[in-house]
């Protein structure tokens, strides 16, 4: 089933094209709580962040980059969601697999989180090449899925109010969900090892992430970029394979439950 998709300039001016399509989204038992927003100049910000993120978990050459911000241990092992990079790429068998965790809140307000901790960034002369700032093209994606998110967040909001009022009802204001005071914003960046796929008892098959329930209010996906790792864990730069026919992200999906219960593969455009 095709997920709603709206373009960020009507999702900005509140057009009718994007009042249905949110509603779509986000309204009615069979709505996926999902929807797809096309931002002008975001692929280039994708691009970079997903090619410093390939680089930073991959090659060689940033090992000691990976080491001096690894988070602390529990249990003999990486903790996972705690602030710095975790995980082992190319022989990981942890269910949500190797990657960076930070709090995008700390860059953009510079308050740190008293539970998650400080961001633990790597240094700029750890990082391969030299000229690879990781930092700042994740944070670049991430300040830009954040305004988008808030921005859908809010039109969800109306919509649903609107139906409340169109029911006759009162309801409570659903406004207490989109605040900018939160000090915990959590941004990931996953590296997931297609080798290590893993059953899943609630749908069947196997997935490279197994269903789970997000904590977050709501999430913000970039689409995935598929490197092949072979060729990247010997230092022979990053084979990007987005637009190779052979790109196994092509037999790849998403999946989402409604409301109703019912588990539906989601179709989103490739633009």
């Amino acid at each position: 089933r095709a997920v709603s998709t709206v373009s960020l300039s009507d999702l900005r001016s509140n057009s009718p094209y994007s009042i249905e399509a949110i509603r779509e989204a986000f309204t009615g038992r069979s709505s996926l709580g999902a929807i797809s927003v096309q931002v002008p100049g975001f692929d280039e910000v994708r691009r970079k962040a997903l090619q410093s993120g390939a680089r930073f978990a991959l090659d060689p050459s940033a090992a000691r980059a990976r080491d001096a911000c690894r988070n602390s241990k529990l249990d003999g092992e990486d903790a996972r969601v705690q602030p710095g990079w975790s995980g082992n790429p190319g022989r990981e068998d942890h269910p949500i697999q190797s990657g960076f965790y930070c709090n995008l809140q700390e860059e953009l307000t510079s308050n740190v989180d008293d539970v998650f901790g400080r961001n633990a960034f790597p240094a700029k002369e750890y990082l391969c090449d030299g000229g690879v700032d990781f930092k700042d093209d994740l944070i670049e994606a991430g300040k830009t899925m954040h305004k988008v998110t808030t921005l859908v967040l809010e039109a969800a909001r109306d919509a649903a109010e609107s139906q409340a009022q169109a029911r006759g009802s009162k309801g409570e204001s659903m406004r207490h969900i989109v605040t900018q005071s939160e000090t915990f914003l959590p941004l990931r960046l996953t590296y997931y090892d297609a080798n290590h796929c893993r059953e899943d008892t609630l749908v069947g098959g196997q997935y490279m992430l197994p269903w789970h329930v997000d904590f977050n209010t709501a999430t913000a996906f970039i689409s995935a970029q598929w490197i092949d790792e072979d060729h990247a864990l010997k230092g022979s730069g990053n084979d990007c394979r987005e637009d190779k026919d052979d790109n196994p992200e092509r037999k790849a999906g998403l999946l989402l439950r409604n409301a109703s219960g019912d588990i539906v593969p989601a179709s989103i455009a490739e633009d």
